[in-house]
This record gives structure tokens, sequence and C-alpha cells, in this order.
């Protein structure tokens, strides 16, 4: 026999404690249709790679995906993020440390090859403020709002990583 008042009881204890699941944002969010692969000519197991070899711990967040209203090469299939959207307490350190970063990858190079970047970004999002850099070449896009006193170190360690993605696409576009 099931005890309905047992699973709310357990729910509540969860939510109370601070636990997110199963209220996590990926959990009240759908995954649009057009998220994963293919993109190209960056993939994300290799912007995830290259992000970590510099010190900036993506994952992917299926949830925050782009999908256009009319053409493939519109939508953003592929989103990475430094922050965990389940566990809020860890948000914190992780921006003291890396900046809040955002990647996402579209499905060809709607950019172009050469590689921009904007290192005094008005902020999108009334959520940010302060500082923000972009860069953005081929099929990546990638923001970073550095927070606090490393953030010129912050913005520098992704321009590195952005730099080293470049020279790969490249590769592969010859």
């Amino acid at each position: 026999m099931r005890k309905p008042g047992l699973a709310i009881a357990a729910s509540l204890v969860l939510l109370v404690s601070g636990c997110s699941w199963p209220f996590s944002r990926a959990a009240e969010e759908p995954e649009p249709a057009c998220a994963g692969e293919p993109t190209s000519p960056l993939t994300a197991a290799e912007v995830t790679e290259m992000l970590r070899k510099h010190s900036i711990n993506v994952y992917p967040d299926p949830t925050r995906a782009i999908c256009g209203p009319r053409a493939d090469d519109e939508d953003m299939p592929v989103s990475l993020t430094n922050i965990p959207s389940r566990n809020l307490d860890s948000q914190q350190p992780v921006t003291a440390r890396e900046g809040h970063v955002f990647c996402g990858l579209r499905r060809s190079p709607v950019w172009g090859w050469k590689l921009r970047q904007d290192l005094d970004a008005p902020p999108a999002s009334p959520i940010f403020s302060g500082d923000k850099a972009r860069f953005f070449f081929a099929n990546l896009e990638c923001t970073i709002y550095p927070e606090g006193a490393r953030s010129r170190a912050q913005v520098a360690r992704l321009a590195r990583a952005v730099k080293e993605l470049a020279r790969i696409a490249a590769r592969k576009r010859d």
C-alpha cells in the first residue's frame, strides 16, 4: 500500500534541506527539440576539453539550447556552462574562481572563420551587471561575466582557450 503523504514529506525535507532534486531547473525545463550534436567544425567534446585544460569546468546544459524558428543555422543546439544548475550553493565558489561562462555551438560556421572578441560588451540580461566579454568565430560563441579580483585573469584564461579552439577549427577547414 502506497502512502502519498510519505513521498510529500520526503520531498519537503529535501527542499528545506537545500537539496534541489527533484526541484532543479533541469527537471522543470524540457530539453528543446534541436538540442545536441552534430555541430561543425567544433564539437561539444572539443570545447569542453579545451576549456577544462584552461581550468574552466563546463558542463552541457541542454535546457539552454536555442532552436530557431526557420533554419538549422539559427539553432544553437549545444549550450555549455560552468555554473551547476542542481547545486546552487556551489555557484559562488565557481564564479569567484572562473567567472560565469556560457558557450554555445551552432550547427555550422555562421560566424565566419576570423576570431572576434568584445572585451567590454554590454550585459545582455538584467540579471547580470558589470563586466562582460564575448568571443565568437566559426560555430562557437562564448560569453564570460568575470567576477571579483580575478576578473582580468578569468577573461584572459577564456581568451587563451578560445584562441586554441580557433586554431583547431582552422585546421579542420583546410
